[in-house]
């Protein structure tokens, strides 16, 4: 049982949005633990060392964890550990070529050249995640990989399993000449990564939800799903997941008490393709019939890292699910969100939501 934590969402990210988030937790008469999950963008590396340094008082990172690759979550940690500034324990990270083996023996692609031609191939599509690997093991940092059941600090990681992890790799665009038979939603895959456009949107009556029907990416699914429970306060760190990976990862929790979590990390900056409201009435609980009865549930807290000018996130129709069950919702884009047993002193605030009168169509 924890003694002390701090659990911090820092505000990253501009036009686009990005994810840092710190966790401290300390139990009687032994040091404190620092995990950081994620890093934004490299621009966030130096707020992420100033933040440390100004309410942790510490120069060291003890794990440092990677959901997944994309760039608004990997580019940071690069970043830090380009700089050398910050002592960096352990990474915690899926490196797809690890996996080579396990895709060529489990017949997951058809005409392959072998396992060290996919390796080459995987590390030459994954660059980035290359370069982060090279980076801690010039640094001397230990290199462990974030599957379902492991611990991390106070957490546990729900997800992703060996099996969807790879099930996920063998459907990326970056995975060529896949077995079709082993592929699910490709055409969902390529839509998610259209260009973001902006969306008409149109008043709607109090309990209407608008969800996409559309899958996220194999990438985002593959994210690293977090629990913990501290000083009382279940926790649920989602990364970019979608819907088909938090339904996976939540089997492993209490489903008969809900909401499941009281504070939860809303997937993929309030991207209205990761989460739907099936699944909203699984881990927070039926809709309100009234917006008065919503308010004063006060059932949760949501969380929405959301970069201040991202006029795309968080989508409308994630807010107002989100109210529609009794949640607290704050996003990212004006201030940190911070929550734990030390205080903040000249902090500025993540934004409260107020209801969406209207939603996207």
């Amino acid at each position: 049982m924890v003694d002390e934590y701090d659990l911090d969402f820092l505000a990253v990210g501009d036009k686009t949005s990005g994810d840092a988030i710190f966790i401290r937790t300390k139990r009687a008469n032994q040091k404190q633990i620092i995990n950081l999950v994620d890093g934004g963008y490299s621009g966030t590396a130096e707020n992420i060392t100033q933040f440390m340094r100004k309410w942790y008082e510490t120069d060291v990172i003890d794990n440092m964890i990677l959901t997944h690759g994309d760039k608004d979550h990997i580019s940071g940690l690069i970043k830090i550990l380009e700089s050398g500034e910050i002592t960096v324990k352990r990474l915690w990270a899926f490196l797809p070529w690890d996996y080579a083996e396990d895709l060529i023996n489990g017949e997951y692609f058809q005409n392959r050249n072998g396992v060290k031609w996919l390796q080459d191939e995987l590390k030459r599509q994954y660059s980035s995640l290359k370069y982060l690997e090279e980076l801690a093991v010039k640094n001397g940092i230990a290199i462990s990989t974030p599957l379902a059941g492991c611990s991390i600090g106070e957490f546990k990681v729900l997800s992703p399993t060996k099996s969807f992890y790879l099930d996920n790799l063998a459907s990326s665009a970056k995975t060529a000449q896949e077995n079709p038979n082993r592929i699910y939603g490709r055409e969902l895959f390529e839509s998610t990564f259209s260009a973001v456009r902006d969306i008409a949107t149109s008043l709607k009556e109090w309990g209407f939800e608008n969800f996409k029907s559309e899958n996220t990416s194999p990438e985002n699914n593959n994210s690293v799903i977090q629990f913990s429970t501290l000083k009382n306060q279940r926790v649920l760190l989602t990364g970019d997941a979608g819907v088909e990976a938090l339904g996976m990862a939540i089997g492993s929790l209490d489903q008969s008490n809900k909401p499941m979590a009281d504070i939860l990390q809303v997937p993929h900056h309030g991207s209205r393709r990761n989460v739907s409201s099936e699944l909203l009435d699984v881990i927070v609980g039926d809709k309100f019939n009234t917006k008065r009865e919503a308010e004063a549930a006060k059932r949760l807290i949501t969380v929405i890292s959301a970069g201040k000018n991202d006029s795309n996130h968080p989508r409308k129709a994630v807010v107002r699910a989100l109210y529609h069950r009794g949640a607290k919702i704050f996003d990212t884009k004006k201030g940190g969100f911070h929550k734990g047993t030390s205080t903040r002193d000249n902090w500025k605030d993540a934004t409260l939501l107020t209801y969406p009168l209207d939603t996207e169509d």
